[in-house]
């Protein structure tokens, strides 16, 4: 069958790093359709021209032009090319998790399978929902930014944040090389065009467990058709699905459980201030250490409980490492790298010092 990853997208790394965790998982490589600002860059360009990525221009709103890259992706998926596609179309600017996803090229998928059961070629497609997670995001600084100026639908693509800064990569590589549970890929269950979990065997199960032929969800009359409005309502319940699936799957790093913590003892010690208010106060807001890890230890115990439930899932670091631990991790990962810095130790107290980088962190749920 082909393959369909479908990864959640945080980063202009995102690929990068996807294609080295597909080689080292023993996974296929993909093609994949990438911005064409990825292409100007001679370090990135590199990567770029050699992990299977093909230009998109996003600039480009003339519907032949997206009509041809969605064609394109159907007919590689149909000739049985293994795909990569970020079904929320740039970079998360908040952090939050995507519940909003763009189902053109997820639509493509569909049409491929639907295509080659009119042809009578049996081959399935799968697509795998894919979590990327990282105690350190490369662009944080200016993502938050743009979203909360709401300029992250108007600008759409940002050329001048840290990605394209060689100095801010050597930095960001310094803070990542050697770090325990820096960054996480989970490849989750696969599951069929119809939104239907996939066993190891590749059979399409009911909720119940039961076998099922992807095939007669694209038949009428006994016979395989093509129909785009049905089509399109599979993609729908396709997209729900996978939206779904990222709240399961993605992981709860320990930056972002200590900058949940700091966020929200700014807002218990700054009653009837908005969230504008709130973000301008830079290195005004301390916290007691000691009080502080004490919360953090009970923070991440009800989330060790959640996760016992399957409500969430956090990293190992979270749930081996002490409170003063996660702490002393979280503040050595900020320190340092962003222009300005979300947290510092200052004696016996963490100073907050730009509550926008936590509240990036902490609106992953």
């Amino acid at each position: 069958g082909s393959l369909v990853f479908v990864p959640t997208h945080s980063s202009n790394l995102d690929s990068i790093v996807l294609s080295q965790a597909l080689e080292i998982s023993g996974l296929p490589p993909t093609i994949y359709g990438a911005g064409k600002n990825l292409f100007t860059n001679p370090i990135i360009s590199f990567f770029m021209h050699n992990l299977g990525a093909y230009r998109v221009d996003r600039r480009i709103r003339v519907s032949l032009y997206k009509d041809i890259l969605k064609l394109y992706s159907q007919v590689m998926i149909e000739r049985g090319y293994h795909s990569l596609f970020f079904p929320a179309g740039t970079r998360s600017r908040s952090g939050m998790i995507e519940r909003r996803l763009k189902l053109g090229l997820l639509g493509s998928a569909v049409e491929a399978f639907t295509t080659n059961q009119v042809r009578r070629v049996d081959r399935p497609v799968w697509f795998v929902p894919t979590t990327i997670n990282y105690a350190l995001v490369l662009e944080a600084e200016t993502l938050i930014k743009d979203w909360l100026m709401e300029e992250g639908q108007a600008r759409y693509i940002i050329e001048d944040d840290e990605f394209s800064q060689i100095d801010r990569w050597v930095a960001f590589f310094r803070k990542m090389v050697g770090t325990r549970g820096a960054c996480i890929i989970r490849f989750g269950d696969p599951i069929d065009a119809f939104g239907n979990r996939v066993d190891g065997r590749g059979q399409s199960l009911t909720p119940t467990g039961r076998a099922i032929d992807p095939g007669g969800y694209v038949e009428q009359r006994g016979k395989p058709v093509v129909d785009a409005v049905r089509d399109a309502a599979y993609t729908r319940e396709l997209g729900e699905v996978l939206a779904q699936r990222y709240e399961e799957d993605t992981v709860l790093m320990s930056t972002q459980v200590v900058a949940h913590v700091l966020f929200r003892d700014l807002v218990q010690s700054t009653p009837g201030m908005d969230l504008f208010a709130r973000l301008r106060l830079r290195g005004e807001i301390g916290l007691d250490r000691e009080a502080l890890c004490q919360e953090l230890g009970e923070a991440r115990d009800r989330l060790i409980a959640l996760e016992a439930k399957g409500r969430v899932r956090t990293s190992d670091v979270v749930k081996e490492d002490a409170p003063a631990e996660l702490l002393e991790r979280a503040l050595s990962f900020w320190n340092g790298y962003h222009d300005s810095t979300a947290a510092t130790l200052e004696g016996n107290r963490v100073v907050l010092g730009d509550p926008a980088l936590l509240l990036y962190l902490s609106l992953i749920h």
